[in-house]
């Protein structure tokens, strides 16, 4: 039996997860992926097609796209049929082990329908910088301030990181130049960045 608490959306997706499978992730490889629109919704009900201008969600059976996770934001970027546009996504989120990709469909969409996925490659450069960010700081207000400094949230975005921390002081001036200096000089040195799965 399905739980009172869950949304006609959260019921439909667990649905397509136990009729369709997992979505496959490679987005740390790929920013573009040939791939098949295995299920959408629309105000919550699963359809099999959603008409051009209006909003949905599309399930695909292999992404490139990132899904909103730990405070990061989800990517953005298009769904392609050969070198027409025919839905651009502005968010993803994760149900479970599905990648749900919010879209405006330009063209009309269809369940089954073979397209390229496309990452907007300078949203997601900019976010992975941010997000590499995030590591520096954290790593500097520990060698600053001292082991205890643990990540309470954070939010990564292209524009913008936020960084929740405890600690049991305000920062001084003085803090606040070492910790600048610290992630500075990793930038400026130009390490490289290696992705652990």
């Amino acid at each position: 039996p399905e739980s009172k608490a869950a949304s006609p959306g959260q019921v439909a997706l667990r649905r397509i997860l136990e009729d369709k499978g997992p979505t496959e992730f490679r987005g740390y490889e790929q920013l573009s992926t040939e791939s098949n629109i295995v299920a959408m919704l629309m105000d919550h009900q699963e359809v099999l097609h959603i008409p051009a201008g209006k909003s949905g969600q599309v399930v695909l059976d292999v992404t490139p796209f990132y899904a909103e996770s730990g405070g990061q934001c989800g990517d953005r970027g298009l769904l392609m049929a050969g070198e027409t546009v025919v839905a651009q996504v502005s968010d993803v989120h994760k149900s479970g082990a599905l990648w749900v990709h919010e879209v405006v469909a330009v063209q009309d969409l269809h369940t089954g329908v073979s397209l390229n996925a496309l990452v907007d490659s300078g949203h997601r450069r900019a976010t992975a910088a941010h997000h590499s960010a995030t590591h520096l700081l954290h790593w500097a207000l520990e060698k600053v301030l001292g082991a205890h400094v643990k990540q309470e949230g954070s939010q990564v975005r292209p524009d913008l990181l936020r960084f929740d921390f405890r600690h049991f002081s305000p920062l001084t001036q003085d803090d606040i130049e070492a910790i600048e200096r610290l992630v500075l000089d990793q930038i400026l040195n130009n390490t490289p960045v290696e992705t652990a799965v």
